[in-house]
């Protein structure tokens, strides 16, 4: 609920922000700037989504060289 109103007020600070004097914006504008806002937040997210995926898979397939490589070597022994 509380990101509820953080996301509304934002909105609304853009909104008012965009106004020209005490004019405010006509619906194109509005939609055009909030449109601009929530493209800029999705491709942020998205960005921190893949760096996290490609840390995530570095570090899982690094761990799995390592185990098996010991399963083999616990396997197979020194020959």
């Amino acid at each position: 609920m509380d990101l509820k109103v953080v996301a509304v007020s934002f909105l609304l600070l853009v909104l008012c922000s965009e106004a020209a004097g005490y004019q405010l914006l006509t619906w194109e504008q509005a939609n055009t700037a909030v449109k601009g806002v929530l493209d800029k937040v999705h491709s942020t997210g998205v960005e921190k989504l893949r760096d996290i995926y490609d840390k995530s898979v570095d570090a899982v397939g690094t761990y799995t060289s390592i185990l098996t490589d010991q399963l083999y070597h616990w396997w197979c022994g020194e020959q």
